[in-house]
């Protein structure tokens, strides 16, 4: 049973979920348990081909989501995107950066990750 991301707890605009790769019929679970390994790897697969994988990850960094695989990234993933960010913005005193700008970013580094292997 594959979970679909536009049925997950929607608030705001969710136009995008619509695009979601893992919104499509026998998509992998994206709320795998933590410990299968094999499940998280196939639902992390499936972010690399999505065309909405910034919006996702942006929408779960806005929510504190910290289960399921969202954007490429698992829950404790977000934490620590979240946790830099922070830390970041305390040690140069500049503003925290937003959601949108760190999930642009993390894109980034997935679509990168995705090109390299």
């Amino acid at each position: 049973m594959s979970a679909q991301i536009i049925n997950f707890r929607p608030e705001g605009d969710q136009e995008w979920a619509r695009w979601a790769e893992c919104a499509k019929p026998g998509r992998p679970d994206m709320f795998p348990t933590d410990g299968d390994v094999k499940a998280v790897a196939a639902a992390k697969s499936t972010c690399h081909a999505c065309p909405v994988v910034a919006e996702c990850l942006e929408e779960a960094l806005k929510r504190g989501e910290s289960y399921g695989v969202w954007g490429g990234y698992i829950g404790s993933d977000l934490t620590v995107l979240r946790r830099n960010a922070a830390r970041r913005s305390r040690k140069t005193g500049e503003p925290r950066a937003s959601a949108s700008e760190l999930a642009d970013a993390a894109a980034l580094d997935l679509a990168s990750e995705s090109v390299a292997s």
